[in-house]
Order: structure tokens, then sequence, then C-alpha cells
């Protein structure tokens, strides 16, 4: 590998092209000088950032400001880095603070001997996760099992799974999840 280039692997290529479209990422795997590495991990902190300010429902404010300013400020050092590794860095201390922020808090162990108990990584004493979902959240969810591993092997196709929902039941999600929570009792325990 030359001086100050990455090589992204198709994994990665995968994951921009489901960020942002296969025709844009068609070939990224492979090769890229720090100028053009630059360019697209500012664009996924970005989206992240985005994705934070869209989907992050909270009560606790301060807590998704503090998302944004992770994000904003790893934009910040990686616009003043030099080289490739202060990239890499700047990405990898952006996700790891964001990662434990929606957890509930960054931990502080500055202090600390060891950190091998579980109350050590206990992180809800200002805010918790939850998710939370619709039943028409449900329904998309049961809908998109048909496609995913394993549960494809076991259920309608997508198309026949839609046709359940918007022919027999006119879209009515809630009267769906029942019929698949009764016919594919398995699955749904699995699943929910």
């Amino acid at each position: 590998m030359q001086e100050d280039t990455v090589n992204a692997p198709i994994s990665f290529e995968y994951l921009l092209s489901s960020l942002f479209g296969k025709r844009r990422y068609h070939g990224f795997v492979g090769l890229h000088t720090f100028k053009i590495w630059k360019k697209h991990i500012i664009k996924l902190i970005g989206a992240i950032q985005k994705s934070i300010t869209v989907n992050v429902d909270s009560t606790d404010e301060l807590n998704k400001k503090t998302l944004i300013r992770i994000c904003e400020r790893a934009i910040g050092e990686i616009k003043r880095a030099k080289r490739i590794e202060n990239i890499n860095m700047a990405m990898i201390e952006c996700l790891t603070r964001l990662v434990f922020e929606l957890m509930g808090g960054i931990p502080d162990h500055w202090d600390y001997k060891a950190v091998n108990r579980s109350e050590h990584w206990k992180l809800d004493h200002y805010r918790k996760l939850t998710y939370t979902q619709t039943t028409k959240q449900k329904a998309c969810l049961i809908l998109s099992l048909a496609d995913k591993q394993p549960y494809g092997s076991q259920l309608p196709s997508y198309r026949d799974l839609g046709q359940k929902l918007w022919r027999d039941f006119r879209g009515n999600a809630n009267e769906f999840v029942q019929w698949f929570k009764q016919n594919y009792p398995a699955v749904y325990t699995d699943v929910f």
C-alpha cells in the first residue's frame, strides 16, 4: 500500500452503497488517496449526524445536542487532518463516543484500577436506551423478513406478504400483525 492511501474492502463499498446508492459507490473498493478518503468519511459522518437529527426523539435535548456535537467535532478534526491515520482515529473516536452516548453516557473510569465488573458498564445514570415500535413498523419489519435469513425459508415471499397486508387486510397493520402472530408464532416470538 502506498504512503497515505487506504484500501477500502468490498464490505465498506457495500455499506456506502446501502447508505448513498450503488450507482454512486459501485467500484469504490480498492485504494483511495488521502483527499478522496477525507471527502467520503466527512460525508459518512454527515449522514450519521443527519440521521440523529431526523431519528432521535428525545425528552433529553442535552443528549441529542451532545450526539450532534460529537459529529461536528469529528468533522472538524477530519477537515484539519494531515494524514489518513488522523482521519481514521477521529472516526474511531467519534463512533466510540456515539455508541456510549447512545447507551446512556460515556463512563468515567479515569481513576479506576480495573473495570471488569458489570456495574462499571451500567450507563443508565442519566438516560436509558429504549426502542419503541409502532404496529405499522412491526408490519414493515415482517415484510422485510421474507428477504432475510433464516426467516425467508419459513415465510411466504415479500410479494405474498405484501398482498396479504394490502389486499386482504386493506393496509390495516394491526390485523396483519395479528394474522402473522397466529400463523407464524415461532418467527413472531423470535423477532418480537
